[in-house]
């Protein structure tokens, strides 16, 4: 309640007289803002209570309470009326852990899901990881004199350039330029012996 809560704490603070904080939760929306607290209503900040000092990617530092670290940025495409237009401030960076809260315009990714921060590096990880685990090997594969075979990588139509060959037996010598590598496909790779009969372990790596 701006008008009558006076000093009641907000975000794990107790606010003093004269404190700015950023108002994110009224039902109304229209008066969310930069206000200052006191111990009767709390009005909107003297530099930030006309449409003219509210300018867009206008960004806040938050220093105490559960949100300290954040910084919200404006995001409104037009200088908002303080009291009448609604002022979208979201969350841009944060150095505490709460990269949830960031809010991240997803619209130009293509294999990248998540619209948050947290949701995108957790995907990231999972897509670095998987290449991590993903590499590929034909252990105790005969590559015949004259014939091939072919490698499916199913890296999602990606052409694969990074393909090993070595022998399966110790020192385990790469043989890969006594083979013939030809892409068949985004997916297929095929791996032609030129010569004598041999056991070959085929590597992958991304």
């Amino acid at each position: 309640d701006l008008a009558n809560n006076g000093l009641t704490a907000i975000g794990s603070y107790t606010p003093t007289a004269g404190d700015r904080v950023l108002v994110l939760g009224q039902t109304t929306a229209s008066e969310n803002g930069i206000r200052v607290a006191s111990t009767g209503a709390w009005g909107f900040a003297l530099d930030a209570d006309t449409q003219s000092e509210l300018k867009p990617l206008s960004r806040v530092s938050v220093l105490t309470g559960t949100n300290s670290g954040r910084v919200y940025q404006l995001l409104n495409t037009s200088n908002p009326v303080p009291g009448t237009d609604v002022q979208d401030w979201q969350v841009t960076s944060s150095s505490s852990d709460s990269a949830s809260d960031v809010v991240v315009d997803d619209s130009s990714f293509t294999q990248l899901t998540g619209t948050d921060a947290q949701s995108v590096l957790d995907d990231i990880d999972d897509k670095l990881q998987g290449i991590h685990d993903e590499r590929k090997a034909f252990a105790s594969t005969t590559l015949t004199s004259g014939t091939g075979i072919v490698f499916n990588h199913a890296l999602n139509n990606q052409f694969l350039g990074n393909v090993k060959v070595y022998e399966d037996a110790s020192p385990f010598t790469d043989i890969t330029a006594d083979v013939t590598i030809a892409m068949t496909d985004a997916n297929n790779t095929t791996i032609t012996n030129d010569g004598a009969d041999v056991d070959v372990i085929v590597v992958c790596t991304k």
